[in-house]
């Protein structure tokens, strides 16, 4: 992760728990801070910079003066250095406890606070590919989430896909889903692909595709290209269902934009990027749908650029 990348992640999480220390949602925050909800939860996913006269705005909303909120953004970047943020958000879901109920628990955001101290003791040193060599089974998990359109504001995933690299190479083996929020979503929140609520009515719920997507994934290393609090969206996906948490389901999930940074020195890795380096069209998925498209698709990207990771490890 870039020095600028983690200061824009220690501002998103010291503005989400200030926030959440006023007991404000998002939308009574953008409302005092006079800016757009989307906006808010762009910020606090680390989407979105914003400007000199915003951050005022937002230092004012939260009963505090701009300087003051700057230390204290400045003091949460020093506790997690570039390199931690780097490994945190694209390796680690945070430890949690199993769920009490069945019911899935949809009061949760999937907003999280990326406070603690390496919660799974994760060995800083190891290499990356040192990572993503310990088993012979990966599986490539991308999805989607929306947010809810009314109080109280949470975020559902409404599609998960899944791709199978078994020895080195995509066994054809998938599972893939569109899933009922259960809520009505926000048709401006950006997801990637805007899957209407029409057509969601239909779909299943999380808790009932989740017993065939643990036993699909249990025990593989998990790949993806989504980032720490997305990625926690599917944590408490499983947790809400009554399963453990994922990093107990998965030894290890990696990031594998990481992998492309580390292995290819590829500064800000992209899907057209990794199309172009190793040639590879993304027109033959067409046919495919949502976040399968994007899950063959990065298997695809992943299984050329293993070579290359064992040649660099020698």
């Amino acid at each position: 992760m870039s020095r600028d990348h983690a200061l824009l992640q220690a501002f998103a999480s010291e503005l989400k728990a200030q926030r959440s220390a006023l007991k404000l949602s998002q939308e009574e925050f953008a409302h005092r801070a006079d800016v757009n909800r989307t906006y808010v939860a762009k910020l606090e996913l680390a989407q979105n910079q914003p400007t000199l006269s915003v951050m005022h705005r937002i230092a004012v909303a939260l009963n505090n003066e701009l300087p003051d909120l700057i230390q204290a953004v400045m003091r949460r970047y020093k506790r997690n250095p570039p390199e931690f943020l780097d490994l945190q958000a694209d390796q680690l879901i945070p430890t949690g406890s199993k769920s009490k109920s069945n019911e899935p628990n949809v009061s949760s955001s999937a907003l999280i606070d990326l406070t603690h101290e390496n919660p799974m003791n994760l060995d800083l040193d190891q290499s990356a590919w040192q990572l993503v060599s310990s088993s012979n089974r990966k599986v490539i998990v991308e999805f989607d989430v929306m947010m809810s359109s009314k109080l109280p504001f949470i975020y559902r995933m409404v599609e998960i896909a899944a791709v199978e690299i078994l020895d080195g190479k995509v066994s054809g083996s998938v599972f893939h889903a569109y899933l009922n929020p259960g809520v009505e979503v926000d048709s401006n929140f950006p997801s990637r692909h805007k899957l209407p609520q029409e057509f969601l009515a239909d779909k299943p719920k999380f808790i009932e595709i989740a017993n065939t997507l643990v036993n699909f994934i249990n025990g593989s290393e998990l790949l993806t290209h989504h980032d720490y609090p997305y990625l926690d969206q599917l944590n408490q996906e499983l947790i809400g269902a009554g399963f453990t948490s994922l990093n107990q389901i998965c030894p290890n999930i990696i990031g594998a934009f990481v992998l492309a940074r580390k292995i290819l020195k590829i500064k800000s890795p992209t899907f057209e990027k990794l199309c172009d380096r190793f040639e590879v069209d993304p027109r033959q998925y067409r046919l495919l749908q949502g976040c399968m498209s994007d899950a063959r698709l990065l298997a695809e990207i992943y299984v050329r650029m293993c070579p290359i990771g064992e040649v660099l490890q020698g």
